[in-house]
């Protein structure tokens, strides 16, 4: 098992965002997006994948510890998949990303992808 794993975080697990402390043993890489639409669940946002927006977030290489503990931060709300996601250059990364699981269809989608300008209330 690898000692790090590379995981990309599009809500509150940002820089700047409520819960940006629970990364503090991570390694920030770069900001990426990846293809999906992303909803306001309430405090926190919820990605569901493969749709045709792009979804703002940031890769960050963690420990396998620190891993473990977000699995259980995120809780049975949401699922940890494997998927690529783009960076700003175009390059790729494979990485874990959480997927909201919960039925998406009465909450308010964020039509930019970006949960930072909910959480900063622009």
């Amino acid at each position: 098992m690898a000692k790090f794993e590379r995981v990309f975080v599009y809500g509150s697990l940002r820089k700047g965002a409520s819960n940006a402390h629970r990364m503090a043993k991570a390694n920030f890489l770069c900001k990426a997006m990846v293809a999906g639409e992303l909803y306001q669940v309430s405090w926190y946002p919820g990605l569901v994948l493969n749709g045709a927006s792009p979804v703002i977030g940031e890769v960050y290489e963690v420990p396998r510890k620190l891993m473990d503990d977000l699995d259980a931060y995120e809780g049975s709300e949401y699922r940890r998949l494997r998927r690529m996601v783009t960076d700003s250059g175009g390059a790729q990364h494979e990485v874990w990303i959480y997927e909201f699981i919960a039925d998406a269809k009465n909450l308010q989608k964020i039509p930019s992808g970006d949960w930072m300008e909910v959480e900063k209330g622009l």
